[in-house]
């Protein structure tokens, strides 16, 4: 249930950064033109946010992982 758990963790970290990830990137890409400190600023903002949440759950799901892991092969 631990290693179900972990892996679910993973697979949600990895589909929030990716979405946030190609959301930033779409911005950028159709305001090229128009894009300065504050717009970056404003897209680290809203972007950088719920990536950093969607790489701490990736996180917290790769150190279950290797807890596991560590503790299976200390049996």
């Amino acid at each position: 249930m631990k290693r179900f758990f972990s892996g679910l963790l993973i697979s949600i970290g990895l589909l929030i950064m990716t979405t946030s990830g190609l959301c930033s990137l779409s911005f950028v890409v159709n305001n090229w033109q128009y894009i300065d400190a504050f717009m970056l600023l404003l897209m680290l903002g809203f972007g950088g946010v719920p990536f950093a949440v969607g790489y701490g759950v990736f996180a917290a799901g790769r150190f279950m992982l290797w807890e596991l892991r560590r503790d299976e092969q200390e049996d």
